[in-house]
């Protein structure tokens, strides 16, 4: 009865155009089809895509997916969650991928990789800020039994990138991860929030292929567009 009172007095509205909303939503139907996303290409492949393609160099990864463009209002939900604990915006970027995730997956010809990793944080960086954003947000959504926490570690504690050039972000990377799983003709997909120039993921790519991966692919929240 309590708890029926406190949600009429306290209902939950949409982030955007805040009509009232069920608990477990954060976003209407029409704002959430109403956010710009990405388009595939029939292949499915985003590398195969010229201007998404020249947003990165010399790539260490071979297929690419991501939902939608690093801007309003997804960048504000992706820096409130990671940056300000603002754990609710977790709930919107979930009902984001739950909605176009299917899209790819669902294409013909696709294949579930052999292990999924979410890209670690060094242990010092997830002692302080408690949780692993990218893990809260997509876990929920990817097959259990494909999901690995042990196969690829960060051993080097990187300055954030986020103030970093290009040159600066892969010498910053340079043996930043670990992995010691034989994985000899393996396909593995990386998660990750936000690709800017790849320096990142090249990083863990290029460890994930030394240890024997045949094929890496990374899905991606979102990716900086170019400017």
């Amino acid at each position: 009865m309590y708890q029926g009172f406190f949600d009429w007095l306290f209902p939950t509205r949409c982030l955007l155009c805040h009509d009232e909303l069920q608990k477990s939503q954060q976003l209407c139907t029409h704002c959430l089809n109403d956010i710009e996303i990405i388009l595939l290409p029939e292949s499915g492949n985003l590398l195969h895509r010229p201007d998404i393609s020249r947003l990165f160099d010399n790539l260490s990864f071979d297929a690419l997916f991501a939902l939608s463009w690093y801007q309003p209002p997804v960048e504000n939900w992706i820096r409130g969650l990671k940056f300000h604990d603002q754990i609710h915006y977790k709930i919107a970027l979930i009902q984001l991928i739950r909605k176009k995730l299917p899209e790819y997956t669902q294409q013909e010809g696709f294949e579930w990789p052999d292990y999924f990793v979410v890209l670690p944080l060094h242990p010092s960086r997830f002692k302080n800020r408690g949780f692993n954003q990218v893990a809260q947000v997509w876990q929920p959504l990817l097959p259990k039994h494909l999901i690995s926490h042990t196969l690829l570690t960060r051993n080097k504690a990187t300055q954030a990138q986020t103030t970093l050039t290009k040159k600066q972000r892969k010498q910053n990377l340079k043996s930043a991860f670990k992995c010691e799983t034989n994985l000899q003709g393996k396909k593995i997909t990386i998660i990750d929030d936000v690709i800017t120039t790849g320096a990142t993921i090249n990083s863990a790519a290029d460890c994930l292929k030394q240890a024997g991966a045949i094929h890496v692919s990374v899905w991606a929240t979102c990716i900086t567009p170019f400017r």
